[in-house]
């Protein structure tokens, strides 16, 4: 057929051609939904191996509840060697008591450890807010205070504070079955020469002796890498022989001449830790002095030991703990028994009046 088609042919042609454009459109939108899913599905994939990976991560790190602390083990496996090895994260307060919040590991601010580096500026934790319910309640009472000579078990008391390395499980098996709650005494702030662990103190974080105590040196509390490892060694020591508590001494060397230049907000996030690293074990955590920080420090201790705040008026400043409901044992040396105890009444404090040499002899209120 010669010419331009006909009107018939024409239309067919263009039915043809229209088909064709829609089946081509189908095609190509059917290719981008295929290629969306795989999008998609790969994705999902990701986001499961990212879950998982996080999820992996976060297992065995350290976690504190608002009522029961569930960090880590006993320390022996915990790993030193490290700047801010016990994880710590977040913002969490200053020198003035602030306290902020965050979790996680974050990247260490510390110097590792080795001879000589110069610790960068601290890293705080938060405030622990409860003690551990594995612990045993706190009795009434009055207490014991010995660190010196022949454990004398005879001493009617409800609540004693004894020597970590000195006493054995034996005889804090027989004060709790007397009904006493028993603390553990450590001097974490500084370091004593004739302790079984004292070679594990490197020379670069031991500082200035303290004074009128021969062989005893204030620490370097910047340093938490080497302390904390040692520290935790001892908590679990104390816990394997029963003990209920864990009294941490010298915990204010930012206010003594350390031989470091230490400021309250490293002491104030050394402090937290040490509450934390009993908490982790089940055990109650005792403040011994720091009254500049007690406002800051009552939410992390469940009790505080206070040595002559009496004498030097600084017994207001312990009344944080008597407001949460947590006691407060005050010791004096050199002020009359009567005056003690009346002081003691007024603050609901519980005290006792005894040598400075910590020996068995005590006047109770």
């Amino acid at each position: 057929m010669n010419g331009r088609p006909g009107p018939r042919l024409a239309g067919i042609a263009v039915l043809v051609a229209l088909l064709v454009a829609a089946s081509t459109v189908a095609c190509a939108a059917r290719g981008e939904v295929s290629a969306s899913t795989t999008t998609r599905d790969a994705s999902t994939r990701s986001g499961d191996d990212t879950s998982s990976s996080g999820s992996s991560t976060s297992t065995g790190s350290s976690t504190t509840g608002a009522g029961t602390s569930t960090t880590g083990t006993p320390s022996s496996t915990s790993t030193a060697g490290k700047a801010d090895d016990d994880g710590s994260s977040g913002t969490a307060g200053d020198a003035d008591g602030g306290s902020g919040s965050g979790s996680g590991s974050g990247s260490s601010t510390g110097p590792t450890s080795g001879g000589g580096s110069s610790p960068t500026s601290p890293r705080t934790t938060p405030p622990t807010t409860a003690a551990p319910t594995t612990a045993g309640r706190i009795p009434a009472g009055s207490w014991q205070y010995q660190l010196s000579g022949t454990l004398d078990l005879g001493v009617d008391a409800a609540i004693w504070d004894v020597d970590g390395d000195e006493t054995t499980a034996a005889q804090v098996a027989a004060l709790h079955r007397r009904g006493a709650y028993v603390i553990c005494y450590m001097s974490a702030g500084s370091f004593e020469d004739w302790r079984s662990d004292a070679g594990r103190y490197p020379s670069s974080v031991l500082g200035r002796a303290l004074d009128g105590w021969p062989g005893e040196r204030w620490v370097d509390v910047r340093r938490t890498d080497v302390l904390l490892p040692i520290i935790r060694d001892r908590i679990a020591r104390c816990r394997a022989k029963g003990f209920d508590a864990v009294e941490f001494d010298n915990v204010d060397g930012y206010a003594n001449d350390s031989g470091f230049p230490l400021t309250a907000a490293h002491q104030l996030r050394f402090n937290r830790l040490l509450a934390d690293a009993a908490h982790a074990q089940g055990m109650h955590a005792a403040l011994k002095n720091d009254a500049d920080q007690v406002s800051a420090l009552v939410g992390s201790f469940d009790l505080a030991v206070v040595e002559e705040c009496i004498r030097y008026d600084e017994c207001d400043r312990y009344r944080p703990f008597t407001a949460a409901g947590k006691p407060v044992l005050v010791v004096e040396y050199d002020v009359a028994a009567d005056v003690v105890c009346a002081r003691a009444r007024t603050d609901g404090f519980r005290a006792i009046v005894k040598d400075l040499d910590l020996g068995p002899g005590r006047r109770a209120c």
